[in-house]
């Protein structure tokens, strides 16, 4: 079973709105596992950055979301530029 742990308020505070990968579902998007966006809010920075619905989304600020089984997703308080890594259309994107 795989476990999610989402620090309130991170990715949905952002406009950010995931649902957790299973291995063999991330596989299809060329990744060994992620957090598939569904819905980006588009006054948001994470949209005005390039962050779109279909993309899955690998580390944040260098840190695998995916990891022993288990998704952990932290985002800094007040961030003013958060890296993150995603996979669209099977191609890696920073």
């Amino acid at each position: 079973m795989l476990e999610k742990t989402v620090k309130r308020g991170s990715l949905m505070a952002q406009g950010i709105e995931t649902i957790a990968l299973r291995p063999k579902v991330a596989e299809r998007f060329g990744s060994t596992g992620g957090l598939l966006v569904v819905y980006v809010q588009p006054s948001t920075e994470a949209f005005k950055g390039g962050l779109r619905s279909g993309d899955v989304i690998e580390t944040i600020d260098g840190q695998p979301v995916y990891r022993s089984g288990a998704y952990t997703v932290t985002i800094p308080q007040n961030p003013e530029v958060v890296s993150t890594c995603v996979r669209r259309n099977r191609e890696k994107i920073v």
